[in-house]
């Protein structure tokens, strides 16, 4: 995209501090539209300088590090006037955090005030019914889902994007290396649980799955002495399922019953077979070493539409099976065969397709193709800057008539 010139537009992105650690969705999206979309000037608000940004960036230090507290929403209320007094020139507000109706009264008060245009993104549909959306001019969505539940006319559904040089398809013996590099054998076959403890109520399927698998198929970690199923393996070495368990501690209640199932796992037979892998400094390894990425939840409220664990996870080529709630089953749109064999409705599902895709052939290169179309950085860039182009016009036009209907 062209370097801007000294009359660019400029926008101003309200977003918690865009500062490291980078593990939240709403803040790696700003973060790029900044850094890549170079034909507008950006102001970003910031818990700590990064003097590696391009000039077109312009950084507002109003937090004090990177959390999301109560004080640093106080600090960006009162550093908002602030900021668009002194610099008359922002002409677009985007708001890239959950609206609440609390903070869409605060804010669009206060843009208000200013006549600048206001873009809104929602990551999933609002928790509370009562949130006003009729304070911004434009309303981003990820999501049909979403779309029809907000029932707003002002609405764009945009995709999120995923880093695909992070998150790339790896060779047979980079990803072999890799595995040995986590102490994982050969004839281990890894499912990955990427999710939350509490929110999502995950955690009974999840379990009755696992043991499901291991029942159904036969898998020799049982005591009984079984065989592997002919149709797993062709040979007689033993396989071992394997549960990775990447779980964020966001609060109490996910500490409560991280607890609880570690209880549960520890009581069974399969103890030595599940791992807790706490925090990952390095996603994309975890992804490239699991065989199945597995998100059986019953409840999406407050979570991001398309969580990017599971983009991520097809990046790296590794198949994903989720349940068949929210905006989940949108990741397949367009691809049937996908949607009817990574998407399950009813709990015996979960444990008949998860063994499917565990036996079935492997084809990393057509999952990751698929999402790289679907996600494209480059495209979906494209889009936000045909909205900023558009709130711009209509910003400009709107000035020049109160400008027209001012007396002499």
């Amino acid at each position: 995209m062209n370097f801007m010139n000294s009359s660019s537009p400029e926008i101003l992105l309200i977003t918690r501090p865009l500062t490291p650690p980078w593990d939240e969705a709403s803040k790696n999206l700003a973060y790029t539209i900044a850094k890549n979309i170079t034909e507008y000037k950006f102001h970003i608000l910031v818990g700590k300088y990064d003097s590696t940004l391009p000039k077109h960036i312009t950084q507002h230090l109003i937090y004090k590090g990177a959390d999301w507290t109560g004080i640093q929403k106080t600090r960006l209320i009162l550093s908002l006037p602030k900021i668009l007094k002194n610099n008359p020139g922002i002409s677009i507000a985007h708001l890239l955090f959950a609206p609440t109706p609390l903070n869409t009264r605060v804010l669009g008060t206060i843009l208000k005030r200013f006549e600048v245009q206001i873009i809104q993104n929602l990551a999933c549909p609002p928790q509370n019914k009562k949130t006003n959306l009729n304070f911004a001019d434009k309303i981003i969505v990820y999501s049909k889902y979403t779309a029809e539940r907000i029932n707003q006319k002002n609405v764009n559904i945009i995709p999120p994007f995923i880093d695909f040089e992070k998150f790339p398809v790896l060779s047979e013996k980079a990803r072999s290396d890799l595995r040995k590099k986590w102490r994982i054998g050969e004839n281990d076959k890894i499912i990955l649980f990427p999710g939350e403890y509490s929110r999502l109520n995950a955690l009974g399927t999840l379990w009755k799955g696992y043991t499901g698998l291991i029942s159904n198929f036969q898998f020799p970690t049982l005591p009984t002495g079984r065989q592997v199923s002919k149709k797993f393996s062709s040979s007689n070495d033993k396989i071992n399922l394997k549960l990775f368990m990447a779980c964020r501690i966001k609060n109490k209640r996910d500490l409560v019953l991280e607890k609880k199932f570690k209880k549960l796992v520890n009581l069974s037979q399969f103890k030595d077979n599940v791992w807790f892998l706490g925090k990952i400094e390095k996603p994309e390894e975890m992804y490239q070493i699991a065989d199945l990425t597995v998100f059986p939840v019953k409840k999406m409220e407050g979570k991001f539409d398309f969580p990017f664990v599971l983009l991520e996870s097809l990046a790296c080529g590794t198949p994903v099976l989720t349940s068949a709630i929210g905006a989940l089953s949108e990741i397949w749109r367009g691809e049937k065969e996908y949607g009817e064999k990574y998407v399950f409705e009813k709990e015996e599902e979960f444990v008949r397709k998860a063994g499917e895709i565990l036996e079935g052939e492997k084809k990393k290169d057509d999952l990751s193709n698929f999402v790289k179309e679907k996600f494209s950085k480059d495209k979906i860039l494209r889009n936000y800057k045909e909205i900023y182009d558009l709130g711009n016009i209509f910003y400009s036009s709107t000035k020049k008539n109160l400008k027209s209907n001012l007396p002499l």
